[in-house]
């Protein structure tokens, strides 16, 4: 082990040296504008090599790069910082958008395909990545694919969302009012569960060099039961449509993008429901460290009956909203969003109005010799769901309303350079005008990710 530690420490030096002769403050004499640009250029070269998993080092090198023109050696020495990890992806989104500046396009594909492949990728430096990717595409490689799959084992202290009260509405069968009674069945059960999901993406690059493609998304989940096979569920669905580069520029570009979508899910073995739809998406970085999203959608739901459940008062029109801002500050990415969805389904009781919030921060880190790439994150929502009309079922006087909270955290540890492993933690609370509804659970899960 102490031989395997001072060979890389060898190494992490020797690139140091290496790429520390890139600079152009060899290039003397220099003076004026020439030797302000250089010292920047050897600046961010030096904040680079000494905080190499930073977005924001590694985005200022490639500035001071295209200020000094020094495409070359900064590439040069992003190669090298490579060589001690070939798994930093800010690292790697950079050197593709330097072979992207040299009009080498196939290069910079390469590497912008690596960096969204990385364990350790902020969602900032994900989604410029993306748009990188289908400028590059214009010349290079037109079509690409990415690949995504999560394994989890999960454990949750209320897995069948049980009510956490101790009497609940029921209609007496005599009077038919309703009455409080003590909760026997459907009370909350504890279980472990394996979840899988497996999402495939491709892109084809239109011929415009600002980056729109054509995007298409193929997901599916499912998750199995220990104990409560009746929980067990599958779904799959498709995302299709042009992300079309409107505005902006390369480093901040402003998208919009028109998607149809449709799907299909399973609850128990017997079909759950159905959804065809579209939606509208606009995307806008106001800078590489900062990009803001609303997503807008319109599903049509069918809800299917069973032998043993009752479901089709559930279908009807799904109208939903969401507001995403992030920052990336350096290793700390910070973001926010609000969520509003308006339900109009086949019963007035099953139709709602939700609105919520939610804000979270993850930490970018590296450890080891070999850089090995982390994260930890804390979010936290709160939601609150107010229903159309009473159930007749449970309480013809009392509408429905919810508070739903919920906090997680969790930390990501990348392995390999297309595998992490992942533990998460999560307390959920659901508070009701009806006790029914009231229920609180706790999950952990330990989870591997691979993407190819």
């Amino acid at each position: 082990m102490q031989r395997n530690t001072r060979r890389s420490s060898v190494a992490l030096c020797a690139a140091a040296l290496v790429i520390a002769t890139q600079a152009p403050a060899a290039q003397s004499p220099a003076t004026g504008d020439a030797a302000t640009g250089n010292d920047r250029y050897q600046q961010a070269l030096d904040g680079v090599l000494a905080d190499v998993a930073n977005p924001e080092k590694s985005f200022e090198l490639v500035e001071a790069a295209m200020a000094a023109g020094d495409l070359r050696g900064a590439a040069a020495a992003l190669e090298r910082v490579l060589l001690i990890d070939p798994r930093l992806a800010n690292i790697r989104l950079e050197l593709g958008v330097l072979y992207l500046r040299m009009g080498n396009g196939s290069l910079a594909q390469y590497h912008i395909r690596e960096a969204l492949r990385a364990p350790n990728v902020p969602a900032t430096v994900r989604l410029r990545a993306e748009r990188l990717l289908a400028q590059a595409g214009a010349e290079g490689r037109r079509s690409t694919f990415r690949f995504e799959s999560s394994l989890s084992y999960r454990y949750d202290s209320n897995a069948n969302a049980g009510s956490s009260a101790d009497a609940v509405y029921v209609l007496d069968p005599f009077t038919f009012q309703p009455i409080l009674a003590p909760l026997t069945a459907g009370a909350e059960t504890s279980d472990s569960a394996l979840d899988a999901a497996f999402e495939v993406s491709h892109s084809f690059a239109f011929q415009s060099a600002r980056g729109s493609s054509w995007d298409t998304d193929l997901f599916a989940y499912t998750v199995r039961y220990q104990d409560l096979d009746a929980l067990d569920q599958w779904s799959i669905g498709i995302e299709t449509g042009p992300t079309l580069v409107v505005a902006g520029s390369s480093e901040a570009p402003v998208s919009i993008r028109p998607f149809g979508l449709v799907g299909t899910a399973s609850l128990d073995g017997e079909d759950y429901f159905d959804y065809g739809g579209g939606g509208l998406e606009l995307s806008a970085f106001w800078s590489p460290a900062m990009v803001t999203r609303l997503r807008a959608t319109l599903e049509d739901r069918q809800f299917d009956d069973s032998p043993t459940r009752f479901l089709s008062d559930r279908s009807g029109d799904y109208l939903t909203g969401r507001l995403t801002q992030l920052w990336q500050l350096g290793r700390l990415q910070l973001s926010a969003g609000i969520t509003a969805q308006e339900v109009d389904a086949a019963a007035d009781y099953q139709s709602f109005g939700y609105l919520g919030g939610n804000v979270g921060a993850r930490y970018f880190g590296t450890v080891g010799v070999s850089q090995r790439p982390w994260n930890v994150y804390l979010e936290a929502s709160y939601g609150t769901a107010e229903y159309d009309a009473a159930d007749f079922l449970v309480h013809p006087d009392i509408v429905r309303k919810d508070d739903r909270r919920s906090a997680s955290a969790g930390v990501e540890v990348g392995v390999t350079r297309t595998l992490s492993v992942a533990l998460d933690l999560t307390q959920s609370d659901n508070e009701s005008s009806l006790p029914n509804y009231e229920y609180d659970n706790f999950s952990a899960s330990v989870r591997m990710v691979v993407r190819f």
